[in-house]
């Protein structure tokens, strides 16, 4: 069994066509089968500007998560898998994205 307690501050700033998301997601996870505690920080910042108006936009970021797996999120992909199975929570610590909309 895993317990998991996060918060997300972050600050927004937006100056004409610029937009930026400046935060951080802090997880406090535990296992408590184990008797184990972490503490994780991830980054949660993201920016966008409009090049043409609201017609071209460029965005990005970097994000990072710790992801709660269940037996029935990997039961959904698949029906064989044990159920002696050993969940574990799934660190993702950095997700960087570019692109325009």
């Amino acid at each position: 069994r895993n317990l998991q307690v996060g918060i997300n501050p972050s600050l927004t700033m937006l100056r004409d066509d610029l937009s930026l998301n400046l935060g951080v997601n802090l997880v406090y996870g535990m296992d408590l089968e184990n008797s184990e505690s972490n503490f994780y920080i991830y980054p949660a910042v993201t920016a966008s500007y409009r090049l043409l108006d609201e017609t071209v936009i460029a965005y990005g970021g970097v994000t990072g998560e710790l992801k709660q797996n269940s037996y029935y999120d990997f039961v959904e992909g698949n029906p064989f898998v044990s159920p002696t199975l050993t969940i574990a929570p799934t660190d993702s610590q950095y997700n960087a994205y570019v692109g325009f909309k």
